[in-house]
């Protein structure tokens, strides 16, 4: 059962429980327990901040150097956000340093240069990738150029490399794990395409190249997983529709570039229905996923927002910093509450929205904010 939480508030958004001044970056804020951390840069270094998660105290910050410089009008970094299992946190920055800290105090456990290492190539965005933790592993879409270091499992403890994998180059999006046909699987949607994986031992099963095919654009949409349904998406080449059969290959079931395809904003999937914005006119949408067909679509101020789940809404962070609840029905598009202004000064707002006890974290690139949706229902 999930908490109740606001599913009305005013105009002017839900009660702010406390707000600091930040640097830039597209990192997303994370929460565990008490604890809410995010990334960001400052000048020439690159900060991950450690605070309370009700007051917004400072716990610890850890700070390193960075001469990354973004070839395209956008934010230099970060763009990696954090993981934690609780005991390790883990961080990349745009260029390339993965630290292994702990989450009490943010020492350094240990560190690699992935950019060094592995030789990565120079990219508009520099490194973006997100870790994921699995068991005992740290997975990472590297996309070295050595042969066989597209994908890499480190030990979460030590940093060795327990297997490496594929020719792949980096995305944007984080590698997906999940159990399907009693089977584990591991999906990733790498630069080339989507691979499926053992995720512990790194054997690779199939691969399915799929692309962006606008200039200058990145894979940066992590798949959805559904039962035994595989979502993934791409700018300009649109979405597509696996199932995963009992020997673990796949047959396709449909694609479309005029559904609902998405650049880089999450698109979640809630009883059988994918809810997203669809990058050709920024409208918010949902499909059906066994079929593709779409349920409804709606234009709004939140253009490319991105959101989280949170009890039965879902709540959408807009690119220019409007905020809205959606309750997830394949009937009609049902926004029970929106703001009317931006609550960030309209300023761009790439950063994905945490929840995490009833309490909202926002950010854009100089103030993370943490909102009160705790209901007393």
């Amino acid at each position: 059962m999930h908490d109740p939480i606001l599913t009305e508030w005013p105009e002017s958004g839900p009660p702010l429980v406390w707000e600091i001044e930040c640097g830039e970056g597209y990192s997303s804020p994370i929460v565990w327990a008490d604890k809410m951390v995010f990334m960001h840069r400052i000048g020439d270094e690159e900060l991950v901040e450690c605070r309370t998660a009700t007051t917004g105290e400072t716990v610890w910050t850890h700070r390193y150097p960075t001469s990354f410089e973004c070839k395209s009008h956008y934010t230099n970094g970060p763009y990696s956000t954090p993981a934690t299992d609780g005991e390790l946190l883990f961080t990349i920055g745009a260029q390339g340093q993965l630290h292994c800290l702990t989450l009490e105090n943010g020492d350094v456990v240990w560190q690699r240069d992935l950019k060094q290492e592995y030789e990565l190539t120079d990219r508009i965005f520099g490194v973006g990738h997100s870790p994921l933790i699995w068991g005992d592993k740290i997975i990472l879409n590297v996309g070295g150029t050595q042969p066989g270091t597209g994908i890499i499992a480190f030990h979460k403890s030590t940093g060795d490399v327990i297997w490496s994998s594929t020719d792949h180059g980096a995305s944007y999006a984080t590698p997906q794990p999940t159990r399907i046909h009693n089977t584990d699987y591991l999906f990733v949607l790498t630069k080339d395409g989507c691979v499926s994986l053992n995720p512990g031992t790194g054997e690779e099963y199939w691969s399915l190249p799929f692309q962006v095919s606008v200039p200058d654009a990145e894979n940066a949409v992590t798949p959805v997983v559904y039962g035994d349904m595989l979502l993934i998406s791409a700018h300009g080449t649109g979405t597509a529709c696996l199932r995963i059969l009992k020997d673990g290959s796949f047959e396709e079931i449909w694609r479309d570039k005029r559904n609902l395809t998405s650049q880089y904003t999450p698109m979640l999937c809630v009883d059988g229905y994918v809810y997203g914005v669809h990058t050709g006119d920024f409208s918010l949408r949902c499909i059906e996923l066994t079929s593709g067909k779409i349920q409804w679509r709606e234009r709004t101020e939140l253009k490319r927002a991105t959101d989280v789940i949170a009890g039965d809404r879902i709540i959408l962070f807009g690119e220019f910093g409007h905020l809205a609840a959606l309750e997830p029905t394949p009937e009609e598009c049902r926004l029970t509450s929106t703001t009317t202004e931006s609550l960030f000064a309209g300023n761009h707002c790439f950063s994905a929205p945490a929840v995490s006890e009833g309490l909202l974290f926002l950010r854009d690139e100089a103030r993370v904010a943490c909102y009160d949706l705790r209901s007393t229902e």
